[in-house]
């Protein structure tokens, strides 16, 4: 009955939890009774029962904590949280009040609405909230779901609860499932999948230093130029430009990566497209902030870079911003001046739609499938009035930053989302862009046209002429076998890529 209970709570409260946080695997991990069992389905010895506590449940949140308190040293944990109301999510205990409040009674609404969070608590926390920026805060969002449960489900709880309505924090669409958690078989099934695509690319595209340039940027967190991948590759590398820096003395060329996101991305982006250049736009640390931020970022990568297409791995739930229309207007100049744009469609499944600027009509949404094409459980539902482009977006191995590895030797993880979807997508665009320059160079410059590409993509996807949509995506998949467009003969592709391009 116990278990029941946890379940219906836990249950009724996860849409309102932060899907990037590991409590969220964790609690799931513990409530799912496979956790503890054997492939026979047996209950685990003590030996392996402690090894799954640790790898299941410990380590995943000891490397959350690690990194939400990485400012406070451990011995100084227990003094500090002594000073947090856990109750009211890292909030501040005020001292002066401890004692003065009758039981049953809270705060003084004004003073809690007004506190100031420290810093140093939530992992996706800046410390530049304001009505017009999204800065991860979550504790409206998992209040309001327990409050609902409560109401529902529990007739002892106190109906006096207030709930402080929130919108939901922008993001990057990554961290579905932490690293250690991908099967061994799905990280297998990537590895092929990118071999196949790989041998499509090296087939068609001769390696030569006179190949003419495709130019992505890609708007994330910065980039770790000096990880061994990166590295090897800093000859791609067009540009850097931090647009967080105010200082003017400061140098905005250094656009070091304190996440791990923007180096995850960018490396998917030069191993899919290995003779572009790329130009790295630090327009975030943990989370997206301003929408007039990322509008100069596009407008810098249109007028100063002149890239052929921006990748954008994040997204807001709304456009009521006062901001946004700032945005809009970057995206609309680049759509004019025959920029491609994709964007992550986002990671909230079925229950929201596509968020912001994958919702424009400037843009190419990108959903996330698993190496078989079935719509991956996080991306969101398709949409029946549009072209739903999708690739594979899970258990996806690609760089990580040294400084922020275990292994500084290896310095790779595996990650899921629609974010590393849409990397691939660039960077196969970026390829079909690039072939088109070689071998149709008269065609070259429409490719460049959100319509004409999107339907290209579109033809990549078909394997056959009547097929239907898998899970109402067309799952973009690029290989040498016989019914994929690149395993036909050169003179077919030709004239396919032709009779898309002219329509």
């Amino acid at each position: 009955m116990r278990y029941l209970d946890i379940n219906l709570v836990f249950e009724a409260c996860k849409g309102e939890i932060p899907e990037g946080y590991q409590f969220h695997y964790v609690v799931e991990k513990c409530l799912d009774p496979a956790t503890w069992e054997d492939e026979d389905g047996n209950k685990l010895d003590s030996e392996a029962l402690i090894s799954k506590i640790y790898q299941e449940v410990v380590k995943p949140l000891e490397t959350e904590l690690s990194q939400a308190f990485s400012s406070i040293s451990s011995d100084n944990l227990d003094e500090f949280a002594k000073t947090i109301d856990i109750a009211n999510w890292d909030q501040r205990i005020q001292q002066n009040a401890r004692n003065d409040v009758p039981e049953g009674h809270t705060q003084n609404d004004q003073q809690n609405r007004h506190r100031k969070r420290p810093r140093c608590m939530s992992p996706g926390y800046s410390g530049r909230s304001s009505a017009g920026e999204f800065s991860g805060q979550y504790s409206g969002r998992y209040q309001r779901g327990c409050a609902d449960y409560a109401t529902r489900y529990l007739p002892n709880a106190s109906r006096a609860m207030t709930i402080d309505d929130k919108d939901l924090a922008s993001r990057f669409f990554d961290d579905e499932t932490i690293s250690e958690a991908h099967t061994d078989r799905s990280r297998s099934n990537y590895r092929l999948c990118k071999s196949r695509y790989l041998a499509v690319y090296h087939k068609f595209i001769p390696q030569s230093s006179t190949l003419p340039k495709v130019k992505i940027a890609i708007l994330d967190t910065g980039i770790d130029i000096q990880h061994p991948n990166i590295d090897a590759r800093l000859e791609n590398i067009g540009d850097r430009y931090n647009w967080l820096i105010d200082d003017e003395t400061a140098n905005v060329r250094v656009a070091t990566d304190m996440s791990g996101h923007g180096t995850f991305a960018a490396s998917l982006i030069l191993d899919y497209a290995p003779d572009a250049q790329l130009f790295v736009a630090k327009i975030a640390e943990k989370a997206p902030l301003k929408a007039s931020v990322i509008a100069k970022a596009i407008n810098y990568a249109v007028s100063t870079w002149e890239v052929d297409i921006i990748s954008m791995s994040f997204g807001f739930p709304t456009c009521n911003m006062d901001d946004y229309h700032e945005l809009e207007d970057a995206l609309a100049n680049a759509h004019a001046k025959r920029v491609l744009l994709f964007a992550a469609a986002s990671n909230s499944g079925g229950k929201l739609g596509r968020a912001y600027p994958a919702r424009d009509q400037n843009v190419i949404a990108i959903h996330s499938t698993d190496t078989y094409g079935n719509r991956s459980v996080f991306s969101p539902t398709a949409l029946s009035h549009d072209i739903n482009l999708a690739t594979v977006g899970e258990a996806i191995e690609s760089a990580w930053p040294v400084y922020l590895s275990d292994n500084k030797s290896k310095a790779l993880r595996c990650k899921s989302g629609t974010s590393f979807a849409t990397a691939i997508a660039a960077g196969t665009a970026a390829f079909l862009l690039l072939y088109a320059k070689i071998h149709l160079p008269d065609k070259a410059d429409a490719l460049k046209s959100r319509r004409r590409m999107q339907a290209l993509l579109k033809r990549v996807a078909e394997k056959e002429a009547v097929q239907k949509t898998r899970d109402g995506y067309h799952f973009i998949d690029l290989s040498l076998f016989s019914d994929s467009l690149f395993g036909k003969s050169k003179e077919f592709i030709d004239e396919t890529i032709r009779d898309v391009l002219n329509t």
